[in-house]
């Protein structure tokens, strides 16, 4: 089994607290799902920092020197990796561009993938891809919205914690 570095968008800027708040989750869940590929699939034993070090209590990728310190602590794990996988459904990140970077000048092989049914993600709202894909229904991402914005406007902006 390959240990390999996961790559996928993590934060998702927008104005309105609600719609980063359903981008986010769309990213954590494409994540997740990227990792379940990598398991099942290929026969990987994936490493996501940004899915692991921006859990609550850990960093805030919100605070620019903890982002910075998170990115830079997953770039320790690239020489340790066989190679690094970039899910590139939602596009390339800054984040995973820093990534992409940090493993050709470590001359580690950077190997990009895609999601079934993820093809035009990017062309679609967060909530109708999640919809789209029966992830969740309208009513699980309202029903989310509602306790995330109500009960701490601020963990809602800071990315559902």
């Amino acid at each position: 089994m390959n240990c390999v570095i996961l790559e996928t968008p993590y934060m998702y800027r927008h104005d309105d607290p609600c719609e980063r708040l359903l981008g986010q989750l769309r990213n954590i869940t494409y994540g997740r799902l990227a990792m379940n590929d990598c398991v099942v699939n290929h026969g990987e034993s994936p490493y996501g920092s940004h899915l692991l070090l921006t859990q609550p209590f850990v960093l805030n990728d919100d605070e620019p020197r903890e982002r910075e310190l998170g990115i830079n602590a997953g770039f320790q794990w690239h020489d340790r990796a066989d190679y690094s996988v970039f899910y590139v459904d939602l596009g390339i990140s800054s984040g995973m561009e820093r990534g992409i970077s940090n493993v050709e000048q470590k001359g580690v092989a950077a190997i990009r993938r895609n999601l079934p049914g993820w093809e035009n993600a990017c062309n679609e709202t967060p909530r109708e891809t999640l919809t789209r894909l029966g992830l969740y229904t309208d009513v699980e991402l309202d029903a989310i919205l509602t306790f995330s914005v109500e009960a701490n406007p601020a963990a809602a902006l800071a990315g559902f914690k």
